[in-house]
């Protein structure tokens, strides 16, 4: 009889703790996005956090330091606050609680004066206007919407207009900017003229689906810059989109624009980032790495990505780490001018002029296997690359265009045919040339590697059971080595069960395989991958230790041996032209908490 009192008991205790704890009725909270999306450093921005919230005020987490967010009272309300020298460009946010975590969303930091777009600004007589430089959080709130900004330009001076809104915000929106001149008519009543636009620069895709436009004014006066936008995914409708989620972020300066950073990657050897864009000041046509240098997140990979950026020029670009030496294609670079390379090479350039065309010499051996792999509109560029790879005598040995139909980022694979030298040319498809146009060329003997994949950022234990993380092993060029799995940032009381994966056959390998070497080989999304081989990392949870909430972590694989190659997990970040990202989250959550609390009160009743 005691025995079933107690057993009672303690399936009492459970129950109430677990209705106390909202198990039953609380979800995970949501955010689809942050309004306004970004903010200028050393500023307080109050943000609306558009979503679902069934606890208020949440935690939330930065993907690397500068930013602290606090809630207000109401649900979706959040202050944040940017440190002054906060590093300029995107960072990551996700809120949580303790059922669980919103997927990672985008935020990103500049080095402008903000200001917020203020309706009704549809119609050329009555644009909102602006002091430059500028940014514009905005949104095309109805079908139909048209925004429009008046600014003053001087004859000779360049404008800039940049807009953020589907790439890496994710807006559902294909944006257009127009950028008009202004002029008044006589009109019907002498008091009121008609003012007239006339278009003198438009631009509909330059990164992915959002614009820039640039132009030079030939006469001093007043300019409108018109957005409006068609839906991302198109449909029957005929007519300009909006919604609530046609967010954007626009920047019009006649100052100094950063566009993209030579050499588009820092390898071991890079300490300096060369600008490319328009109106940078002679101040801004070097960026000495190590002082624009910040802290990353404890757990983020010895390999994250950097921004660059310069004080005295908008614009913020990303430039991931690679081990292999990078360098900056010089100007004077030509077919009968090759830049001498040793393989692997890393090579940023610009294409300046229609007729430019990049060439680079190496020595190789017959048979062996060289990759030439072209990125540009895949990073938001404006080079559709063509490559070719030349014999000594000039013979064209191999060419490639795009990767496929929705990717004209091109990858070479040749087999040498014989000892001796050889080029490696690019040129735009197009024979186009200017300030957008910029490239990242990697040229390599492919060495085996792998990649390691998450197919979710967020997990979470269900009471005391065994959580289980399914991951992918994606061998290429011949990899076959096992991989040991580690998990990095488990909190107290949750640990992992041993994994090694092996890989699956690789099939033919696009290489001689090779060993890689440690840290791995600077990453490319478009390269070509074997078969996935599946495997599932078994969490444990200790509900009397672990604490209730949740904790970003980090999964790495590593080969054997003393020069390991090792990766971390990544998970796609879900937004066109993003990069994946590393911090998956982890949720303890109450129903753990609950376990403990019963396992304590069964404890006691013993």
């Amino acid at each position: 009889m005691q025995a079933h009192w107690q057993s009672m008991t303690r399936f009492g205790v459970a129950f109430l703790l677990l209705l106390a704890g909202g198990r039953s009725f609380a979800a995970p909270p949501k955010l689809t996005l942050l309004f306004p999306a970004g903010g200028q450093r050393g500023q307080t921005v109050s943000i609306t956090a558009a979503g679902e919230f069934a606890n208020w005020p949440v935690k939330s987490w930065v993907d690397r330091p500068g930013i602290e967010v606090s809630c207000g009272e109401k649900k979706g309300e959040l202050s944040l606050a940017i440190a002054g020298d906060a590093i300029p460009g995107t960072y990551w946010l996700r809120l949580h609680d303790a059922e669980g975590a919103t997927t990672l969303r985008p935020f990103i930091v500049g080095t402008l004066p903000e200001v917020a777009e203020v309706e009704t600004n549809d119609l050329p007589e009555a644009p909102q206007a602006v002091s430059m430089p500028i940014v514009i959080n905005g949104r095309l709130a109805k079908s139909g919407d048209v925004d429009g900004y008046r600014v003053e330009l001087q004859a000779g001076q360049t404008l800039v207009a940049a807009l953020a809104a589907h790439s890496v915000l994710g807006s559902p929106m294909d944006a257009v900017l127009q950028v008009s001149e202004l002029a008044e008519r006589p009109g019907v009543n002498p008091q009121k003229p008609r003012v007239e636009a006339y278009v003198v620069a438009q631009n509909h895709d330059a990164a992915g689906l959002d614009p820039l436009a640039t132009f030079t004014a030939d006469r001093t006066g007043a300019y409108l810059v018109r957005v409006f936008a068609f839906p991302s995914d198109p449909n029957s409708t005929i007519g300009f989109a909006g919604g609530d989620a046609y967010i954007y972020r626009l920047t019009l300066t006649t100052g100094g624009y950063l566009h993209h950073a030579l050499p588009l990657a820092i390898g071991p050897n890079t300490t300096h980032a060369q600008p490319g864009g328009w109106n940078l000041p002679e101040s801004a046509r070097s960026i000495e790495l190590a002082k624009i240098s910040a802290p990353q997140h404890p757990l983020a990979p010895p390999n994250a990505p950097q921004w660059v950026f310069h004080p005295e020029a908008a614009g913020a670009v990303v430039l991931p780490r690679t081990i292999e030496p990078a360098t900056i294609v010089p100007a004077a670079t030509s077919v009968d001018n090759p830049l001498p390379v040793e393989l692997p090479a890393v090579l940023g350039g610009e294409l300046t002029t229609a007729d430019d065309v990049d060439a680079f010499s190496f020595t190789g051996k017959k048979d062996q296997t060289v990759r030439m792999t072209a990125l540009s509109t895949s990073l938001g560029l404006g080079v559709d690359p063509l490559v070719q790879l030349l014999d000594a005598e000039g013979k064209v040995v191999a060419e490639a265009d795009d990767s496929s139909r929705e990717l004209r980022d091109p990858i070479l694979s040749a087999k040498l045919p014989a000892d001796g030298t050889y080029r490696a040319i690019i040129r735009d498809l197009h024979f186009r040339g200017g300030p957008r146009m910029a490239y990242r060329l990697t040229i390599e003997s492919p060495e085996a590697d792998f990649d390691l994949k998450l197919a979710a950022d967020s997990f979470a234990f269900d009471a005391a059971k065994p959580l289980e993380i399914p991951l992918s092993l994606v061998p290429r060029d011949g990899f076959d080595e096992s991989v040991e799995i580690h998990v990095v940032g488990l909190p107290a009381g949750v640990t992992a069960e041993p994994l090694t994966i092996e890989p699956k056959a690789a099939g033919e390998s696009s290489g001689e395989g090779g060993r890689g070497r440690r840290g791995g080989r600077g990453r490319n999304n478009n390269q070509p991958a074997a078969a996935a081989t599946e495997a599932k990392l078994i969490l444990k949870i200790d509900p009397a230790v672990a604490p209730a909430g949740g904790v970003p972590i980090r999964i790495e694989g590593r080969t054997p041996g003393d020069q390991p190659l090792v990766h971390t997990a990544q998970f796609p970040l879900g937004q066109p032209l993003t990069e994946s990202h590393w911090a998956a989250w982890l949720t303890v959550g109450k129903a753990a908490e609950a376990a403990a609390a019963e396992s304590k009160d069964a404890k006691k009743s013993e």
